[in-house]
């Protein structure tokens, strides 16, 4: 199990769990968020079961569905493994999707969450998206450069080559078992991850944060969230797209150490 990890281990625990494009993997899409956390928190970044370097089966399921309660279970077994009894949450686009299933069906193990760029909603499918679902059937270094600049609202102002980033990533993604896993989640669709029932029984505090112009995922997940999480705040970014931490990074963070932290004051209080 490959877990990127910072932070000391006595601080607040916060499980990050990536998105699903081509190359992902907890270091790629938590870099800099693991460094800007890391000064308060215990940041965890595991790669998902199918991606990167964690396991991938020989005769992988046949349905997002199946993948993610693979990696609902995958997420429970990191926390038990560095013997933390409670954390707080952030997951994006696929990610978000699964940490929604784990704020549904562990709620004990778990304190606040983020939801950047949320997945799993019952929402169209978009152009986007198909295009990430369907990377294998003409890859390339250009095709997967081509589909990261895509998810941004504009290349010119974020602060990662896009074109070294493919070129890092590349290789991982055409490996054999990467590229299998990934054919074979996706073979189905993707699914609705929790139903709109499932959602109104959430009781955690929930942050939720858009980009106004992602292209993968609509701004209107975002409201879908909204209107129906019991205790939740959403944020959105304007000329923004899909990567919200390499759109905003200094932005995102600084909203993620305050909604953290307002957790601890509250608990502090309560307890005092």
């Amino acid at each position: 199990m490959t877990v990127h990890r910072t932070g000391d281990p006595e601080a607040p625990p916060i499980l990050l769990l990536h998105g699903a494009a081509p190359g992902a993997s907890g270091l790629s899409n938590w870099r800099s968020t693991l460094h800007a956390l890391s000064d308060r928190y215990y940041c965890l970044a595991p790669d998902f079961i199918g991606f990167a370097d964690s396991w991938h089966p020989t005769e992988p399921p046949r349905t997002m569905v199946q993948w993610n309660r693979l990696r609902v279970q995958q997420a429970l077994e990191v926390l038990d493994h560095y013997d933390i009894a409670k954390s707080c949450l952030v997951g994006s686009s696929m990610g978000a999707a699964v940490a929604l299933q784990l704020l549904s069906e562990s709620p004990d193990r778990f304190d606040r969450a983020a939801l950047l760029a949320s997945a799993g909603l019952d929402i169209p499918v978009t152009r986007e998206l198909q295009r990430v679902m369907d990377f294998y059937l003409d890859a390339s270094p250009a095709a997967l450069a081509a589909m990261y600049k895509s998810f941004v609202y504009d290349t010119g102002s974020i602060p990662v080559d896009v074109d070294a980033l493919a070129a890092t990533n590349y290789p991982i993604a055409t490996r054999p078992e990467v590229r299998r896993s990934f054919e074979a989640q996706f073979a189905s669709g993707p699914p609705v991850t929790v139903t709109d029932s499932a959602l109104r029984r959430i009781s955690h505090p929930v942050l939720v944060v858009h980009g106004v112009q992602d292209p993968v995922v609509p701004v209107d997940a975002a409201f879908h969230l909204g209107a129906l999480l019991p205790d939740v705040r959403i944020y959105l970014f304007g000329q923004c797209g899909h990567w919200i931490p390499v759109e905003y990074p200094d932005e995102l963070h600084a909203l993620l150490a305050g909604f953290f932290a307002s957790g601890e004051s509250r608990a502090s209080t309560e307890n005092g």
